[in-house]
């Protein structure tokens, strides 16, 4: 009789941990598909953000392009007193894109300080794009 318990039991231990594994295998399984459709959901997420990320840098590309060529066809002195009025990285960035002696006659007619200052920025903006320390 012991022997047929002992038997017993390592007959239910053995089916037992068969359930165990197979329950295990469906977990694993349910986890995997789970796992793929968030993958699946990233991927389309991250490619309408790369969409995104190109129309604003389109956009950014044309308005910088009407920014320059408005500021280029002002009196030096009208764009001056603007471009006083607006942040620094955002005037320097632009007087980059125009052309050397529009800047120049811009710069000339602004107050020497805000002038001095934006030159500068400027030059620490070109250093950036060479590569070099500000």
């Amino acid at each position: 009789m012991g022997r047929d318990i002992q038997q017993y039991c390592a007959n239910v231990a053995a089916s037992a941990e068969a359930v165990r594994l197979e329950r295990r295998r469906k977990q694993l399984a349910e986890l995997e598909h789970e796992i793929a459709a968030r993958l699946t959901a990233l991927d389309a997420k991250q490619q309408e953000l790369r969409a995104l990320l190109d129309r604003l840098e389109a956009f950014e590309r044309k308005t910088s392009d009407a920014l320059v060529g408005l500021y280029s066809r002002m009196k030096p002195e009208a764009a001056a007193a603007q471009l006083a009025q607006i942040d620094d990285d955002v005037a320097a960035a632009l007087m980059l894109q125009l052309k050397a002696k529009i800047s120049s006659a811009i710069l000339g007619e602004m107050e020497a300080s805000r002038g001095a200052a934006l030159a500068k920025k400027i030059a620490d903006m070109r250093n950036v794009s060479d590569g070099r320390k500000p």
